[in-house]
């Protein structure tokens, strides 16, 4: 069972075994998470990061606010310290020293993949897709 919860459908909410996790210092650290959870395919740059989330910034400080957002991030989800260029099922994210990913086979469970899931499976029942769509919580 997924420990870490991660509903970006509706209202953005994270939950850590059963507890709200608020301790988010800016909407960047809620949107690299929200990124990373939406584009698990493949790992991502951390310059690319960098001038995603902070475009007006030179890239020296776009990059130092990426490595702030990434440590707070990490401590409000209660991501596991890794080794760099270690990947770990442990682990929400696999990070490298130059790049970053959600890490899809963690112990997590995000409402748009759970989403996605069923609804790539060729012979979704009706359970799974009442399923699916009870992951969108708002009108």
């Amino acid at each position: 069972m997924a420990n870490l919860f991660i509903r970006l459908f509706s209202t953005f909410e994270v939950m850590l075994n059963d507890k709200p996790r608020t301790a988010f210092r800016s909407d960047k650290e809620r949107a690299l998470l929200a990124y990373l959870c939406l584009e698990t395919e493949v790992p991502h740059r951390r310059e690319k990061l960098a001038g995603l989330l902070w475009p007006d910034y030179p890239e020296s400080a776009a990059r130092t606010n990426l490595r702030n957002a990434l440590a707070n991030l990490r401590k409000v989800i209660g991501d596991r310290s890794q080794n760099p260029g270690k990947e770990s099922s442990s682990n929400f994210l696999n990070i490298t020293p130059k790049t970053m990913q959600f890490n899809a086979e963690s112990d997590a469970w995000v409402d748009v993949l759970a989403f996605r899931s069923t609804l790539e499976k060729p012979q979704a029942t009706v359970v799974e897709l009442e399923a699916a769509v009870a992951c969108y919580r708002d009108d």
